[in-house]
């Protein structure tokens, strides 16, 4: 994931409001306009835009033309219900899905209208839908030519028209279009390539693509473990990708029609993703408010942001982006944003010295090169004035052809800057812009870096003064014509070690020769950069030679440090142009890009090298284990390969089969297999244990399944192979000795054993059966489901544990009734309790107060709960029993609790959703009273 620090220049776009704030109004204005109903704009469902006018989709079918927040038309859509509405890009066609009276069996109509005149829509055609899949709508999707059209269904199904739809049903094929894990489509995108023409999809898990074609579809999953909600993904046209909000990676996305693309992260949950002019809106919860974000995610910049109490709808047209919301008063507030043109927005990243931000830009909308050469200018005066030469010099090389080459040189003439200047003459030649003087003055400059007489050579060798810093075609030139001497000078002077090698090995086939320059001329970096490449080459011609150059490397690695770390950066190594494989002429005083590589890659090299010696690779990775016992944990992984390498052909005695790997001589499977259960041992705790679990399950290796589950202390691992292998003992065995701690292993035990027609199983399952009614962790049903599966179980395998299952129930059910009458009583007697108080006097004979337990005198104070007090006794409220209050506090905050909770709804539904027992949860509210008429009113 790339892990973006977004910049922030959040005055890209300039908010403006459309409509004054104001109360939400409802249609009340003109009876000849408007249906005369009362239905409020705060109902809106859907929303569209066309010529300023507002298209607002009402549930009762029901299409309000709004101006601002004011409504001027109305139109009845549908007779009934509104599923969806949305609104051609490029046409003035709305196409709305809803119900109507004249439905089929109350089918779902999907309607095509001409809003060209906002005053009356008028119906073009309509598409009769099957049984509810206008209903079960979530997205919907048309092509601008309006040829195809998608429905993304809840059910995970497409329901996709193709044919010339304006002229109606006749015309125009349906079918549906199943999506595999079943999963609610979320969003829907045509997306036209071409002659190919691609259906973008998300759901809540996935992400995908159809290639459309006239014979059928081609599926493509782009992402298959993450996905988004409605309205959170976007199409972007101009780049030709499609932008997803992902949910559980909690970034933002692009996928192309056949693969998946760059991810940005960005924190918060997303309600609405919507792609506007290159760049990203997005609409975030971020605690009671919602933010809206606009990422040019391109160029890494922030060009808006804002909080809003409740964003209702977003609208991104071509002069701007519409959002509509509401205030902490429910006040419509109705705002454009309008973005700056490119030139303001290069101006504001140029004043704030974000030139590389500013370059970016420019070149992604296609300014001139020498505009763009300009930004370069700026940024390496800039960089100049500060000092950061190296900087400068980089992006003065971008100015190359568009500026004067005397603005740069005259800047960089001070002997202590010859290496920029050097940098800066050479990017010149390399691109043909260089003059006779150019080239004196580089002269001049491989004269201050001693450099003079390897150049001269050179030169007199070359009538083409732009091949005089490319050494690798004159070493090339030398090899065709068979003057490896001079070739290997030449390599050997540039530091270019794998055309030495190459030379060395390949044309003149002197191995030794090639071994002692890699020993005695190149870093441990340099040697698996070759050693990779060659080694199996040199292994084949000198075996000797090469083991013991490769235990020298070897050893001479600090593995102490981790395989993971970087070597000393001691050799620099030349940069590959664009026309080559891995070497380039750069003086040797000058800056060069290191090889660097990690120990691993080192160690990597070597066994690409040494696999067709695994005699020699197992020594090697043995010793280093001896050398280094706490080493990570990738070399024990490959030594446990290697072994499980070597036994799988011995095992299987077919020599057809070898993996490439020559069988080792006078070593049979038991040396391997002992080799295998040593290391477990002695590495134990050194290695990942699911790394060699699954390398035992691919190379086949029972035994070492069984011990590495052991290790591991797997009970699922064990069972999983027992079931796998069949081994009818040992699965009971597992289940006897593991069972008290996991019963999920008695249930696969159980399923396992009715699938099988042995007649010996039935002895495992009673007792299973036994185990299962003893702990009780099985419900009957799901028990009965199980033996169902076998063809071998009566009645009288289950009839003890039938009648023992329905004798318990039978008692709960007693407890119950019995607690039920027990509740009813106390009931029934409390409210007679009430009724009397209520009706009936209540005589007070208590002659003691209840305070002070002194008798008591007037004036005293009775409370109904039969408490009595002296006057002086009541001393922090006279109006309240104290032996009471805290019970009475007490029920009164529950009381308030409860129906605070009454009024968080998410929190019934998620405790509704993790609890297995709906109905004892739903029961549970009901007791405290939070679905009673009084709690909703509160």
């Amino acid at each position: 994931m790339s892990q973006t620090q977004w910049k922030k220049f959040t005055k890209f776009f300039d908010p403006q409001s459309v409509v004054p704030s104001g109360p939400t109004k409802s249609i009340s204005e003109d009876s000849d306009k408007q249906s005369g109903s009362n239905i409020d704009i705060a109902e809106t469902k859907f929303v569209e835009n066309y010529l300023g006018l507002m298209y607002r989709g009402i549930p009762n079918g029901k299409v309000l033309v709004c101006l601002g927040d004011q409504v001027k038309f109305t139109s009845q859509a549908h007779d009934f219900n509104l599923y969806y509405m949305s609104k051609s890009r490029k046409h003035p066609i709305l196409v709305t899905i809803g119900l109507d009276e004249a439905d089929y069996n109350r089918k779902g109509l999907v309607k095509i209208w001409d809003i060209s005149d906002p005053q009356s829509m008028k119906e073009i055609v309509n598409i009769l839908l099957p049984d509810t899949t206008a209903m079960n709508i979530l997205c919907f999707a048309m092509t601008d030519d309006m040829s195809r059209m998608a429905l993304g269904l809840s059910t995970g199904q497409i329901y996709y028209i193709t044919g010339n739809i304006i002229q109606g049903s006749k015309s125009i094929n349906k079918k549906f279009i199943s999506n595999e894990k079943k999963a609610a489509i979320t969003n829907l995108f045509f997306f036209v390539k071409g002659n190919s023409t691609f259906l973008f999809y998300t759901t809540a898990e996935s992400v995908g693509s159809y290639l459309l074609k006239e014979k059928g579809e081609t599926h493509n999953l782009l992402e298959e473990f993450d996905g988004c909600g409605h309205l959170c993904a976007d199409l972007d046209e101009k780049k030709e990708r499609l932008v997803v909000a992902m949910t559980k990676l909690n970034a933002i996305t692009v996928f192309l029609p056949e693969f998946k693309g760059q991810t940005w992260s960005i924190e918060g949950q997303k309600t609405i993703l919507k792609c506007v002019h290159n760049q990203v809106l997005v609409v975030t919860v971020n605690k009671n408010q919602q933010q809206v974000t606009i990422y040019d995610i391109d160029n890494k910049l922030i060009s808006f942001q804002s909080n809003y109490s409740q964003i209702d709808h977003i609208l991104c047209e071509d002069d701007g982006v519409f959002i509509l919301s509401k205030n902490n008063k429910k006040e419509v507030i109705i705002q454009k944003l309008i973005e700056k043109d490119t030139n303001e927005k290069l101006k504001i990243l140029i004043n704030k010295n974000a030139y590389d931000i500013a370059y970016n830009m420019a070149r992604s909308e296609g300014y001139e090169e020498s505009f763009i050469a300009e930004i370069s200018k700026m940024q390496g005066d800039h960089y100049y004035n500060k000092g950061d030469f190296d900087n400068a010099i980089n992006c003065y090389k971008q100015t190359v052809g568009f500026l004067e080459a005397s603005y740069v040189i005259i800047q960089f003439l001070d002997a202590s800057k010859i290496e920029y200047l050097t940098s800066y003459l050479e990017t010149l030649h390399s691109r043909h812009h260089a003059n006779n003087e150019h080239t004196a003055l580089l002269l001049n400059c491989y004269v201050h870096l001693k450099k003079t007489d390897e150049l001269a050579k050179f030169l007199a060798q070359s009538n083409d003064d732009y091949e005089l810093f490319d050494p690798k075609t004159a070493i090339d030139v030398c090899c065709s014509v068979h003057c490896y001497d001079l070739a290997l000078s030449l390599a050997s002077k540039h530091k270019m070690h794998t055309l030495y090698v190459k030379i060395r090995i390949e044309e003149e086939k002197k191995y030794l020769e090639a071994i002692y320059y890699i020993e005695t001329s190149m870093s441990i970096s340099g040697f698996a950069k070759i050693f990779k490449e060659f080694g199996q080459i040199l292994m084949k011609n000198e075996p000797v030679k090469t083991r013991e150059l490769v235990f020298k490397t070897i050893k001479s690695l600090n593995l102490k440090v981790g395989l993971s770390t970087y070597l000393p950066e001691t050799e620099k190594d030349e940069k590959p142009q664009k026309d080559q494989d891995d070497d380039d002429f750069v003086l040797e005083d000058m800056k060069k890009k290191p090889i660097t590589v990690t120990y691993y890659q080192v160690l990597e090299s070597v066994m690409s090298g040494l696999v067709n010696h695994p005699d020699i690779l197992d020594d090697l990775l043995s010793d280093i284990i001896k050398g280094t016992p706490d080493i990570e944990n990738i070399v024990y992984h490959k030594l446990f390969e290697l072994y499980l390498q070597q036994r799988k052909p011995l095992k299987e005695n077919d020599n057809s089969r070898l993996i490439s790997l020559p069988k080792s001589s006078g070593r049979d499977l038991n040396y391997y297999e002992k080799k295998i259960k040593d290391l477990l041992e002695q590495a134990n705790n050194k290695y990942d244990k699911h790394h060699v679990l699954m390398l035992f399950k691919m190379y086949d290796y029972s035994d070492g399944v069984v011990s590495i589950s052991h290790l591991m202390d797997s009970k699922q691992e064990l069972m999983f192979h027992y079931i796998k292998t069949n081994d009818h003992g040992n699965i009971w065995n597992t289940c006897d000795k593991y069972g008290k701690e996991d019963n999920d292993l008695w249930v696969q035990a159980l399923t396992y054993f009715c699938t099988k027609d042995d007649t010996k199983c039935m002895q495992y399952i009673e007792k299973i059966l036994q185990e299962i009614e003893q702990k009780d962790f099985l419900t009957p049903l799901i028990v009965l489901k199980i033996l169902s599966k076998s063809r071998n179980i009566t009645f009288g395998t289950v009839k003890n544990y039938l009648k023992k299952q329905l004798s318990k129930h039978q008692q709960a059910m007693k407890n119950d009734q019995d607690e039920y009458l027990r509740n009813s009583q106390n009931i029934k007697q409390k409210k007679e309790e009430i009724y009397e108080l209520k009706t009936q006097a209540r005589k007070f004979q208590f002659n003691k107060c209840a305070g002070c337990d002194l008798k008591l005198n007037l004036p005293s104070v009775h409370f109904m709960c039969l408490h009595s007090y002296h006057l002086s006794c009541l001393t922090d409220n006279a109006h309240e029993c104290q032996h009471c209050t805290e019970q009475a506090s007490r029920a009164s905050e529950r009381k308030s609790e409860y129906q605070k909770q009454s009024m968080n709804h998410g929190t019934f539904f998620k405790e509704l959703s993790a609890n297995d027992d709906r109905f004892g949860t739903i029961a549970k509210y009901f007791g405290r009273g939070l679905f009673s008429n009084n709690s909703k009113s509160n």
